[in-house]
């Protein structure tokens, strides 16, 4: 991606911003902005999604309070105060104490679902469908907002529906028990994956009878009924930049259709590269909640420049003919192991390393200090305030407790690279009363590239220690380093270790209006750019614009860039940035006349020293995509 764009012809996308452009005269004859489709404006309030999660949900876990009390159509005694929310695009209306009628969790509803049976509460199904909004980085989740008092509104933001591109779309409750389904100009593109087809609809449910199917858009419908739907095929929903307005009627609902149209407006998505910490770690309080968060897992420190670069990866290797790194049993217990060669680290090559008995690897002048505590109670002051720099798996072992394993090392070669693989093996860990209840783990040292790998093979779940149960894992530099706080390393990887940075960040300003006489200059600001040069003040790099969105993102790790992801499918147009700030812009000037909903995308690319930041010298911004439109 980034080097080929130092050679894009910039005439490419000018070019396809000045063709002559469809009238708007005619798109908008006998259409008014309506109740259209907007991004959430206040994403305090998150119940899904991976910003949140780290993984999709199927329900939300909550009744959600709506804020006042909701009439259903045709049934004015019946109002809702709390609702539930479920990732495929539905919302089941309850009072806290409501626990019945649930639809189904399969990843599509029906119309014998939405009418649902007797005591089954109402539900309101704005596109349920199989959809998960799960795809990292992507600013996608689902969102609840409140206007105090008279509405509620629950988005689906970029949601993908399968395979395809996302898009997002909103259910609006008032407090005068009309509903407005709102849909972004993407959401014709519905394919799931098992060929099922949609529902869009209101029901009061309780088993009443199922209606005829109505035709949403354009309506409007029979407002005599207190159930409407209607079922769409994989690739038929025509929807997009619409909106379905339900009003209440004394027998029913009746919909009708507006908003053909969007507003101008930029949305991020995608994450830069990369965020950086001088000492980052990950703290479990207790065994029960460090057994299930890395039993299974394992974590890379590569070093790079001056600092460590942590993902995930690596796998266990049995010991084949270990010897015990403490001559007898230790508990609590510190000696220097001096392998065959030096390990590269961030502070240089080691010639010795000091291995605690607690799951601690360092490197300096004698023994880690543990400030504050004692070796077997992990803390986070402790970890940020040792005198040594060192990779971290601490945790109170015991090897001397009768049955454990022990702590033994070899030297292996994988892959022409000398590894130090020491391996806590069965080791026991502390229990009241007593009991056999072992982890085994390794910290993989390879020799030749510096790269520490953590294995968690089984760690043990026992909280009941006298002494505490914590496990802190990360890496610190040697002396006092500032605290970021716990992350979690199954959701934040990867990251920077070693010093504090920020992934850069891209903006764009204003909306991209292109009316029939008038368009739209757009800047793009590039925040925290790195220095081309350690210590010289200049900052360079490109804006890239493309007509293609790669919304998941490709991983440039085959570039010397691992980390991170590119967010465009093509490079058509390059706007080049260079100057002493870390703060800097480019201009794209679009004409007057260009077609509503066309869409471009961009990201920013920044250039450092090789190895700086990753091998290529190289980091990318979040990503930015476009819509046009005349207001």
């Amino acid at each position: 991606m980034l080097r080929p764009f130092l050679s894009c012809a910039a005439a490419l996308l000018r070019a396809s911003l000045t063709a002559a452009p469809l009238a708007f005269s005619a798109l908008l004859a006998g259409t008014a902005p309506g109740q259209c489709y907007t991004d959430p404006q206040n994403t305090n309030f998150q119940i899904g999604g991976w910003a949140s999660a780290g993984a999709p949900f199927a329900v939300s876990a909550q009744h959600i309070p709506l804020g006042f009390a909701f009439p259903i159509a045709g049934a004015e005694s019946a109002t809702y105060s709390t609702m539930k929310v479920g990732e495929n695009g539905w919302i089941q209306l309850t009072n806290v104490f409501g626990l019945f009628g649930f639809p189904n969790f399969l990843p599509t509803g029906t119309a014998a679902a939405l009418a649902g049976t007797a005591g089954d509460q109402p539900l309101i199904a704005p596109f349920w469908g199989q959809c998960y909004t799960a795809f990292a980085g992507g600013n996608s989740g689902v969102w609840v907002e409140w206007t105090q008092g008279s509405s509620c509104r629950v988005t689906w933001q970029n949601a993908l529906h399968t395979l395809g591109s996302p898009s997002s779309f909103s259910a609006e409750l008032f407090a005068d028990g009309s509903v407005v389904f709102a849909y972004d100009h993407r959401c014709n593109g519905y394919a799931p994956a098992n060929g099922a087809p949609a529902v869009v609809g209101v029901s009061r449910r309780n088993g009443i009878a199922i209606p005829p199917a109505s035709d949403l858009l354009p309506g409007p419908t029979n407002p005599f009924s207190q159930m409407i739907y209607e079922n769409f095929a994989p690739g038929t929903f025509d929807g997009a930049s619409k909106s379905i307005v339900f009003t209440p009627t004394p027998w029913g609902w009746q919909s009708s259709m507006q908003c053909n149209y969007e507003r101008a407006r930029h949305s991020a998505y995608g994450a830069g590269c990369y965020d950086g910490t001088n000492s980052l770690y990950e703290l479990h309080a207790n065994a029960n909640t460090a057994s299930a968060a890395l039993t299974g897992q394992s974590y890379q420190f590569t070093p790079v420049g001056g600092f460590y670069r942590i993902t995930s990866g690596g796998s266990f290797l049995p010991p084949v003919a270990p010897v015990p790194v403490f001559a007898t049993p230790s508990d609590d217990g510190q000696t220097l192991v001096t392998p065959s060669l030096p390990l590269p680290t961030p502070q240089g090559p080691r010639a010795s390393l000091w291995v605690h008995a607690n799951g601690v690897v360092s490197w300096g002048a004698s023994g880690q200090t543990f400030p504050g505590t004692n070796s077997w109670v992990p803390t986070a002051a402790a970890f940020l305030d040792g005198a040594n720099a060192g990779i971290y798996a601490w945790h109170d072992y015991n090897e001397s407790e009768g049955g454990s394993g022990r702590i033994v090392r070899e030297e292996r070669t994988v892959g022409g690279e000398t590894l130090l693989v020491i391996t806590w093996d069965g080791v026991e860990n502390y229990s009241q009363p007593a009991q056999t209840n072992p982890s085994t783990m390794q910290i993989q040292c390879n020799l030749t590239t510096g790269v520490i790998t953590l294995v968690f093979q089984s760690i043990d779940g026992d909280a009941t220690s006298q002494y505490g149960s914590e496990h802190l894992i990360g890496y610190s530099p040697a002396g006092v380093s500032p605290d970021g706080g716990s992350q979690s390393f199954a959701t934040s990887l990867p990251r920077l270790a070693g010093f504090d940075a920020t992934a850069m960040t891209l903006a764009a300003t204003p909306p991209p209006i292109s009316t029939s006489s008038s368009g739209t200059l757009v800047t793009y600001t590039q925040g925290g750019i790195p220095e081309t040069a350690p210590g010289s003040g200049l900052h360079f790099g490109f804006t890239v614009i493309s007509f293609g969105q790669d919304a998941p993102g490709t991983d440039l790790g085959f570039l010397g860039m691992p980390g991170c992801s590119q967010h465009l499918a093509s490079a058509d147009l390059t706007l080049a940035f260079i100057g002493f700030g870390s703060s800097l812009t480019t201009n794209i000037q679009l004409p007057a006349g260009l077609p509503y909903a066309m869409e471009f995308f961009a990201q920013s690319v920044a250039f450092t020293a090789p190895n700086a930041m990753n091998t290529l010298g190289a980091t990318l911004s979040n990503g930015i995509a476009s819509l046009v439109s005349t207001f």
